[in-house]
């Protein structure tokens, strides 16, 4: 695991992450401090408490703020309180839920890229001109059918459109705004166990027959699976990436981070588990 990098990419910057709490959007919080961002607005359904990076040695401000993207009119007090309170919005990382997938991944998306963008276009002598970097969680299914429910990849597929379309308007209007997605695959947080959880008893039982049968594949198939099981800062530091001068000539693309996930040979390909290569001998 390479850990969180610090870098200076984010400094003078103020930015919001939501879903702040856990998983991804905890990871991203201390991403974000790490990257030297001046001040973070850590938004979740509930304030967290657990946002104090001043004792992991970190400079940031990190303000905790309930915020439920769902309702558009907390995503426009999160963004006025930003501008009242700093005199400019960066960057805006929208981080999904495991549940109500549809109001959180679209409804709360959509609130997230039309209040962030408003408020990315206000201007101070910190900030003279327009502009800034939104950055929404997509996910491996959006480039396939097969992971997870429908109603799950249906609303990351909306995602995908809601990057495109709004990178081209914002665009289109001369902004300075991006709008970029990442989509993780395969990601070491509680979302399975919230999914489990939720889940009725008919699909738990499908989820664990399939557990069982992946229990039985060969080693070497289970090991690589393994491999490719991302820690959350993988996701977020493309995101602080995304978020950052560095990646200015990126903008409405999907990025998937699912360490090469999709590059693993299908078990009917033919293709022998573990090939082996060797250096140059000298």
């Amino acid at each position: 695991m390479a850990g969180i990098i610090k870098t200076t990419l984010l400094k003078r910057t103020v930015g919001v992450v939501t879903g702040a709490a856990s998983g991804i959007g905890a990871a991203a919080l201390e991403c974000f401090a790490a990257a030297g961002a001046h001040a973070i607005y850590a938004a979740d359904i509930k304030a967290s408490t657990n946002t104090d990076l001043k004792a992991k040695g970190y400079d940031s401000e990190v303000t905790s703020v309930a915020c439920d993207i769902t309702k558009e009119d907390q995503v426009e007090a999160l963004v006025r309180r930003i501008i009242k309170d700093q005199g400019r919005l960066d960057s805006f990382h929208h981080i999904f839920g495991p549940h109500a997938l549809l109001d959180v991944n679209v409804v709360g998306a959509f609130n997230s890229v039309q209040w962030a963008a408003r408020g990315m276009m206000n201007t101070s002598d910190a900030k003279p001109k327009s502009g800034g970097s939104i950055i929404i969680t997509t996910s491996l299914a959006t480039t396939f059918g097969g992971m997870g429910a429908p109603a799950y990849t249906i609303s990351k597929h909306a995602t995908v459109g809601l990057v495109r379309s709004a990178a081209t308007n914002l665009k289109m209007a001369g902004t300075g705004i991006r709008v970029n997605g990442v989509g993780p695959g395969p990601t070491q947080t509680n979302i399975g166990q919230n999914n489990v959880g939720a889940a009725s008893e008919q699909a738990r039982n499908a989820m664990m027959a399939k557990m069982g049968a992946m229990a039985q594949a060969p080693p070497e198939a289970a090991a690589m699976m393994a491999e490719n099981v991302a820690p959350p800062e993988l996701i977020a530091q493309t995101a602080v990436f995304l978020a950052g001068d560095m990646s200015a000539g990126i903008n409405g693309e999907n990025i998937i981070v699912d360490k090469g996930l999709r590059q693993l040979p299908d078990p009917m390909s033919g293709l022998m588990f573990q090939p082996v290569f060797e250096p140059i001998d000298v």
